[in-house]
């Protein structure tokens, strides 16, 4: 993907490697588009969506395509959670042909459809739901600004990273094929996959060559008692910082696991020199981030086709 800055440096396996501080996120026209004018902070938090999301075009014989009046994300694999569309800005007139015409497209893969602050039209929620998408819960834009370095991190943060160190505790950045399927095992767990497709599936996109080599995605494991419990992702393009994949055992939660991953990726967006991590937030997970530092950025509307 064309950048509109110098490439992004690996991060350290420490987490000790400062770079240069980075401005604000902002995505050339490219693969993921250009950003429509709107607020500064949800502008942000759209582009961070934009670039990460765009991890799944790394599948072997996936696209990440610029139509110019959307981006579309097609990974190759017939889940809705892996294929997307986003930076819509459809011409009102014939916008339900053309989103008939993507709906089409991408059949029995499934996909979700992105409606952001910037995206148009107005009503494209409602017309992508008469085009036989449907609504699901929405997730909050949230971003936190980040201090030059990570000494000077918010003291939420840094508790939270406090707590994950200290005995009997623990923390690993993935650098292995082993960590990862362990990483991966957490994840499954997390979300309650109903199958271990999607897990394959990860294995085989962050275990690529370039997923250990570029630090555009790094990944986090929490332990306790030795045991991994809680996980996150870094996800890098960019001026672009996201964090993802957030999640702890079923068995673990309540205990501040959650957290402490988050401020595992947080440290290490600001360590490279990122001037804010951005991320989107489930309802019922907005109040650990609040708790964090993040602040919110805009409500980032989803709408599905199943995969069947």
């Amino acid at each position: 993907m064309r950048r509109s800055c110098a490439p992004t440096p690996v991060v350290p396996a420490n987490m000790s490697g400062a770079t240069e501080p980075r401005r604000a996120c902002r995505v050339t026209r490219s693969r993921v588009g250009a950003r429509l004018e709107t607020d500064p902070a949800s502008a942000q938090v759209e582009d961070a969506l934009a670039v990460a999301l765009a991890e799944f075009g790394r599948f072997p014989g996936a696209s990440v395509r610029n139509d110019g009046d959307l981006v579309r994300i097609a990974s190759g694999y017939p889940f809705f959670s892996f294929n997307h569309i986003v930076r819509s800005r459809l011409r009102g007139p014939t916008a339900e042909r053309r989103i008939a015409g993507i709906v089409e497209g991408f059949g029995s893969a499934g996909l979700t459809w992105w409606v952001t602050p910037s995206t148009r039209p107005g009503d494209l929620a409602r017309r992508l739901s008469i085009g036989g998408l449907r609504e699901v819960e929405p997730e909050i834009g949230m971003i936190l600004e980040l201090p030059s370095g990570p000494s000077a991190l918010p003291r939420a943060v840094r508790e939270a990273l406090a707590r994950a160190e200290a005995p009997p505790g623990g923390v690993d950045v993935v650098a292995s094929p082993a960590q990862l399927a362990e990483w991966i095992d957490v994840m499954a767990s997390s979300y309650a996959w109903p199958n271990l497709d999607k897990r394959d599936a990860l294995i085989q996109l962050y275990g690529l060559p370039t997923g250990f080599a570029d630090g555009k995605s790094t990944h986090f494991t929490v332990r306790s008692e030795g045991r991994p419990v809680a996980c996150a992702s870094l996800v890098t393009s960019g001026r672009c910082a996201w964090v993802t994949n957030v999640g702890a055992v079923p068995a673990q939660r309540g205990r501040g696991f959650g957290s402490a991953a988050t401020a595992l990726a947080v440290r290490a967006a600001a360590s490279s020199g990122y001037p804010a991590a951005t991320l989107a937030a489930s309802l019922m997970g907005r109040g650990m981030y609040q708790r964090l530092g993040f602040r919110e950025a805009g409500v980032l509307r989803r709408l599905i086709l199943p995969d069947r």
